[in-house]
């Protein structure tokens, strides 16, 4: 299993997210909030290079957002799913999830819930239950 933070760039403003805490990187490790993204081609080629380097058996695409990269997903999973390997998208459901991604084999988009409407909508804002079911509409995800 190999799990890749391919952002560190989030919409959400959740209570309790650990993503810029200290060690989220390792005990003495360097902040989230140090570190620049990769973008585009630049991107694309660095988790190719990650998945031809590991040859993992199931890839896990985090966050932050992913979907704040939905051009190179796109581009990504349709390659991870020709190589067999099993591929998870988590996102928060925030940004529409492209139909095609749910339809290619061994890709699943996990959609992260917390709780009840009430509970979740407060957390979560502005990925609220009412957006998340129109993101979702039509496109089969785990949630």
């Amino acid at each position: 299993m190999l799990s890749i933070e391919i952002t560190r760039e989030c919409p959400l403003h959740c209570p309790g997210c650990y993503a810029y805490g200290d060690s989220h990187l390792g005990q003495n490790g360097p902040n989230l909030r140090s570190l620049s993204d990769f973008r585009g081609d630049e991107l694309v080629r660095g988790i190719l290079g990650l998945i031809h380097r590991h040859e993992p058996l199931q890839v896990s695409l985090v966050g932050g957002e992913p979907l704040m990269r939905h051009r190179e997903l796109s581009q990504v999973l349709p390659e991870l799913s020709r190589r067999g390997i099993y591929t998870m998208v988590v996102t928060s459901g925030v940004i529409p999830i492209p139909r095609e991604w749910t339809t290619l084999p061994k890709i699943t988009v996990a959609v992260s819930v917390d709780g009840n409407p009430e509970d979740h909508d407060v957390r979560r804002k502005p990925a609220t239950y009412e957006r998340i079911l129109k993101n979702i509409q039509g496109a089969k995800v785990t949630i």
